[in-house]
């Protein structure tokens, strides 16, 4: 009877400690959304402005093409203000 009470006290310890050793499960990382800005912009020729709401990314990608618009109206203006001078 005690190799019977010793045999199951140790199957018992081998499961418990086989369940204590597992990992919590990991959860996926949610991707880190970023903060809206939201500015109202006036269109040319508009009395009415627009809420326009973007991400700091969004909002720096769109200023940097106005600002390669305006770079080349510059240049263009420099060129005597010819469309399709080279």
């Amino acid at each position: 009877m005690s190799i019977r009470l010793l045999a199951a006290a140790a199957v018992t310890c081998l499961f418990s400690h086989a369940a204590i050793a597992q990992d919590a499960p990991i959860d996926p990382a949610k991707p880190v959304q970023e903060k809206k800005l939201c500015r109202s912009v006036t269109p040319t020729g508009s009395v009415m402005s627009k809420r326009i709401c973007l991400t700091k990314t969004e909002w720096a990608k769109l200023n940097g093409e106005y600002e390669k618009r305006n770079e080349a109206f510059r240049e263009n203006q420099s060129r005597g203000g010819q469309l399709g001078a080279q």
